[in-house]
């Protein structure tokens, strides 16, 4: 199957993630991990296989008002590119990034796109980085094993420090994330379980976050990754479409 994107016109990037000698979904010998590192090795093998099928679940509760986010779509892991759909109960938007900027389709599939330049950021946008900060977590340690698609996955917790950057990968627009930072002490962390499929790939990361207090907030998202090896090639919306970029 080959899956259409976006990018800038006159840029041409294609995504080759299927190539020969590549690893086979199916393959009934799998290499061992390339590191003494299980947990470092299975971040590594992931983006290996440099593109995946994606589905984003998140959750926000602030002020006693939860907001969900549902995301699928295509990520080339091994660039940071992405075109995800993405739904709550009230909205149905379209992201695409790039090496160039972030096009955002707010009303989807119809509306027009908005651009957000290179280095600005969306709630959603971090997702394109599905293993983003991961080679950052602090006290990894294996945490047992559990059933994942119909296979054992062995699973591995850590945990991340309240930083505005950690919590992109939570799905929180700015306000929250300014909100959240504020409200966080020094024992607050973002927790972190991802678990490692058979073929030693990072293929589900469950992010949760908890402040207790007058105030609680509590936010969570789960990324699952699947049908690793798909093949993507780029290419931007029109640029008739494009309107009133975004700073």
């Amino acid at each position: 199957m080959t899956h259409r994107l976006a990018l800038l016109p006159g840029v041409a990037l294609v995504v080759l993630v299927v190539a020969c000698g590549a690893p086979v979904e199916g393959a009934s010998s799998v290499p061992p991990p390339p590191s003494p590192d299980p947990f470092t090795s299975a971040l590594i093998m992931t983006r290996t296989w440099a593109a995946a099928e994606i589905d984003v679940a998140a959750a926000t509760t602030i002020d006693g008002r939860t907001v969900e986010r549902h995301g699928t779509g295509e990520v080339a892991i091994d660039k940071g590119y992405a075109d995800i759909d993405w739904t709550t109960a009230t909205s149905h938007a379209h992201e695409l990034v790039n090496d160039h900027a972030i096009f955002t389709q707010d009303e989807a599939p119809d509306g027009v796109w908005v651009r957000t330049e290179s280095g600005g950021r969306t709630p959603t946008s971090a997702f394109a980085n599905p293993l983003l900060h991961l080679t950052d977590l602090r006290d990894v340690a294996p945490d047992g094993t559990g059933e994942m698609d119909g296979f054992e996955a062995v699973r591995y917790r850590g945990t991340l420090p309240v930083t505005a950057a950690d919590l992109e990968g939570l799905a929180v627009d700015d306000d929250t994330v300014n909100r959240i930072v504020a409200a966080a002490d020094a024992d607050d962390a973002i927790v972190v379980t991802v678990w490692v499929d058979p073929h030693h790939r990072a293929a589900r990361i469950d992010r949760s976050l908890d402040i207790a207090g007058p105030d609680p907030i509590t936010a969570t998202a789960t990324t699952h990754l699947t049908n690793f090896g798909v093949m993507l090639d780029l290419e931007s919306p029109p640029s008739a479409s494009v309107t009133a970029p975004r700073p």
